[in-house]
């Protein structure tokens, strides 16, 4: 797995999450306290991008899950992008399709912020 999290030009507190691969029991610390870091740095709005992802864990989602109660504290949110038809299956048996917008992909996303 590989996690990067960069700021978004032109939204201030917006950051793009990108993740590449499996995530899972051995590497989820990691996805977490990449997005911790990014809440430390003032970050209010995030975009997932998991249009590299391949699986998802549990702890992922919770992770997700708690990256989304952050971002509402900040008065921000939590975008997901690039979602695959397999991950998207998984966000709506755990109702994530409720919580989150998802947008085909990070450029669309980041539009949707008024990051572009």
């Amino acid at each position: 797995m590989r996690v990067e999290a960069a700021p978004l030009m032109g939204s201030e507190g917006a950051y793009l999450v990108g993740i590449e691969g499996i995530v899972d029991s051995v590497n989820v610390t990691d996805f977490f306290q990449v997005i911790n870091r990014v809440f430390k740095e003032g970050g209010r709005s995030l975009i997932i991008d998991l249009s590299e992802a391949s699986y998802l864990s549990s702890g992922a989602l919770s992770v997700i899950a708690d990256a989304h109660r952050k971002a509402g504290e900040h008065g921000g949110k939590v975008l997901l992008s690039g979602v695959s038809d397999q991950l998207m299956e998984l966000f709506r048996v755990v109702q994530f399709d409720r919580l989150f917008e998802f947008f085909p992909d990070a450029r669309a996303a980041a539009a949707a912020l008024g990051a572009l």
